[in-house]
């Protein structure tokens, strides 16, 4: 049960904390150039069982890195994207420059020197595009880290998601790349779920997927916060962030999933 956006906001990390605390959530994903990422750090150092990945983005927010040494990477007001859309048009037009990608991604790995890593991932899961992922699948070899996410959902349940076109799109790009991480040495989980319920995994869908979930490592994508209205403004997302926690923290749910025999990890726990 992995957590993205950690370090976003205050909001988000509360979130995310009271689901590791009081809930099922065991994993995160941080978000290096998030305007709270300094609180998640501090937060997730004294909680042992958070297992910690880092979300790379080149996508909304400030980049790391100076501004000269990534100017490719640059829109608006010297930031990144406002989302893949922006970033994909200058991509596919060869105006991206996978050095400079490199170089952003190497001071974010160094934001979080200090954290020993279990996973990688991304926002808005960009590092499956060719280029980035080749990028992603050498920085992890250099880095030393175990699990690269593939969100290919596996898993279906009869509850229609609002983001089930992405999902699709998502599962192509993710064909083939399970072999690619298994030539370097490096792990991803057996199935996956979230994409198609991206901000929107509420209680109605946990009872159909308890059920669904099949045998292996499943990792399922979530997106707890506290409800922020300024947040909200910046961003114009349309995720259910406190209802995420809400179902989360069900105690319910979690008594449902035990019944199930479904067992709450991390990455780092099965190496």
């Amino acid at each position: 049960m992995n957590a993205d956006d950690f370090g976003l906001s205050a909001s988000i990390n509360e979130g995310i904390i009271q689901a590791c605390e009081l809930g099922i959530v065991r994993s995160a994903s941080i978000l290096t150039n998030g305007e709270a990422v300094d609180d998640a750090l501090d937060r997730a150092l004294a909680i042992d069982q958070l297992g910690l990945g880092l979300h790379l983005t080149v996508v909304f927010g400030k980049p790391l890195a100076k501004p000269d040494k990534v100017p490719s990477l640059l829109f608006e007001n010297g930031e990144f994207a406002k989302g893949y859309g922006a970033f994909l048009k200058r991509y596919l037009t060869g105006g991206i420059k996978l050095s400079e990608v490199e170089y952003e991604w190497e001071r974010q790995r160094e934001k979080l020197s200090e954290i020993e890593l279990d996973h990688l991932d991304s926002h808005q899961h960009l590092h499956l595009l060719p280029g980035l992922f080749k990028l992603a699948v050498r920085l992890a070899v250099k880095w030393k880290i175990p699990f690269i996410r593939i969100p290919r959902e596996n898993i279906r349940i009869k509850k229609r998601g609002s983001s089930v076109i992405p999902a699709k799109t998502l599962n192509f790009f993710s064909a083939g790349k399970k072999n690619c991480l298994l030539n370097n040495n490096l792990k991803t989980a057996d199935n996956f779920f979230g994409s198609s319920f991206s901000g929107a995994l509420y209680k109605p869908a946990w009872e159909e997927l308890i059920k669904a979930v099949p045998v292996g490592l499943t990792e399922i994508m979530c997106h707890p916060g506290i409800e922020d209205p300024a947040l909200r403004s910046i961003y114009g997302w349309n995720s259910g962030w406190q209802e995420e926690l809400n179902a989360l923290t069900d105690p319910q749910l979690m008594k449902e999933a035990e019944k199930h025999n479904i067992i709450f990890t991390n990455f780092r726990e099965e190496l």
